[in-house]
């Protein structure tokens, strides 16, 4: 349950990387905000180390989405030192990195 007050409990950040299971990481997440399951966030600015979107994940589960083997969205959270809650490897559900992505995939 989201406590009103505080927001959704779960952040996303999703690979926006240029193969297609970039692409597919990035609907994903999209799709989990537009439900308001989870809040999608800015990659970039974690693995930046802006302070606002630091901020920003306080109090809440992190979850990361990665589109292919190379990982990049849990790397960022492992260089920047920060425990990842729920990390989601699309490579697990049979998405290629430069495979066919349809909505049926995803």
């Amino acid at each position: 349950m989201v406590d009103e007050k505080k927001g959704k409990a779960f952040i996303v950040f999703a690979c926006a990387g240029c193969s297609r299971g970039g692409q597919a990481a990035y609907s994903v997440a999209l799709e989990l905000d537009k439900r308001e399951t989870a809040e999608m966030s800015c990659l970039a600015g974690i693995a930046a180390g802006k302070p606002s979107f630091h901020r920003k994940i306080k109090d809440k589960k992190i979850i990361t989405i990665d589109g292919c083997p190379t990982e990049c969205s849990k790397g960022v959270f492992d260089k920047a030192g920060i425990q990842v809650d729920v990390h989601v490897k699309l490579k697990d559900y049979g998405i290629r990195k430069n495979g066919p992505v349809n909505d049926y995939d995803i």
